[in-house]
């Protein structure tokens, strides 16, 4: 059986157009296993996170509001910055062309996810409700029925977020 070359990644500025070719062959290399990865590890984060959040087993914190949360006021617009975090922390996996950093990268952000899953079973916490007419924002309506306020401190979306941002950067 023939194995193809296997591409060795170069530090050196790309052209223009080779960035482009670059991240097309990124993306589609290894495809099944990121597509499979992707979509199983998301499905089982999201089954423990959301029993977690509606069945605590310690009695929930509610965390104080800090003056930061005083100062930055809702926005309706803000749900796009939200909605995007599925884009960026999926695009982290899809640009990486080995199995070897594919499951490097599924063990590190996986001990991220259970490090903040161990915390939310051992010290579930809340953010007070926001005194906002939910009837004015109708695309928020799901949004609060599935996530609601709970499971608040750490930021899973945060830590996540920041994670993918570094690992893109490497």
């Amino acid at each position: 059986m023939n194995k193809a070359p296997v591409r060795q990644p170069s530090h050196k500025p790309l052209a223009p157009a080779d960035w482009r070719v670059d991240i097309g062959h990124r993306l589609i290399t290894l495809m099944p296993y990121k597509a499979v990865g992707t979509t199983v590890f998301m499905t089982a984060f999201f089954v423990v996170y959301l029993h977690l959040l509606h069945h605590p087993v310690h009695p929930v914190t509610l965390m104080p509001l800090t003056p930061i949360d005083h100062w930055i006021r809702f926005e309706p617009w803000s749900l796009l910055i939200y909605l995007t975090l599925w884009v960026y922390v999926s695009l982290a996996p899809a640009l990486i062309e080995s199995k070897r950093g594919l499951f490097g990268y599924a063990a590190a952000i996986g001990g991220v996810c259970i490090v903040g899953l161990v915390i939310f079973w051992l010290w579930p916490t809340a953010v007070p409700a926001p005194q906002i007419d939910w009837a004015q924002f109708p695309g928020f309506g799901e949004l609060k029925n599935v996530d609601g306020t709970g499971n608040a401190c750490p930021s899973l979306h945060v830590a996540t977020a920041v994670f993918s941002g570094f690992w893109l950067h490497r």
